[in-house]
């Protein structure tokens, strides 16, 4: 009689989950067992850049995710230099705002990935952890066992705070930081 675990091979689990209508990438490895993904924040805060030419020849670079802000470059490198502070900004002001960042869509063909500063990054994924944990920031602070000033300013995107200290925040929220490093564009 054959080993029935060794049947059980990639194309055949990819191929139960499909039949369930789940995708792979909702599961993930843990203990031996698979464990759906519940988390509804994103895991990336990377965002597709619309790129057209104006009238002058120039490149004018929009995020369609955000609905609103433009720059522009005299070439597609300057656009897209100048992409990566725009998007910088309108998470910013997002969370100024203090309302949800946008799901990030799909990025394809004249649609370059722009990837924000690593601070901002980390900044968005503690206020979205915070928003969907639904505590107050006086629950958060006392969690964190600092004043409730200090965690104001944690989620101020303008405020600088330690990488270590974002990433004790996220724990505390349940989340954890991971870090891919991809070839440059």
């Amino acid at each position: 009689m054959k080993d029935r675990k060794k049947e059980i091979g990639r194309g055949l689990l990819g191929k139960m989950l499909a039949d369930l209508g789940i995708a792979r990438e909702d599961f993930q490895a843990g203990g031996g067992a698979c464990s759906r993904r519940t988390e509804t924040m994103p895991d990336t805060y990377n965002y597709p850049a619309r790129i057209e030419r104006d009238d002058d020849g120039r490149y004018v670079v929009t995020f369609p995710d955000f609905g609103w802000g433009a720059t522009d470059g005299a070439t597609r490198d300057e656009a897209l230099g100048e992409a990566r502070d725009l998007l910088r900004e309108l998470i910013a002001a997002t969370l100024r705002e203090g309302t949800g960042l946008p799901e990030p869509s799909r990025h394809g063909r004249g649609r370059p990935l722009v990837v924000p500063p690593v601070h901002t990054a980390l900044k968005a994924a503690l206020y979205e952890a915070w928003r969907q944990s639904g505590i107050s920031l006086r629950h958060l602070a006392r969690e964190l066992d600092v004043a409730e000033s200090e965690a104001r300013r944690m989620l101020n995107p303008d405020h600088s705070t330690k990488v270590a200290t974002i990433d004790r925040a996220l724990r505390r929220l349940g989340k954890r930081v991971t870090v891919n490093v991809g070839k440059a564009a």
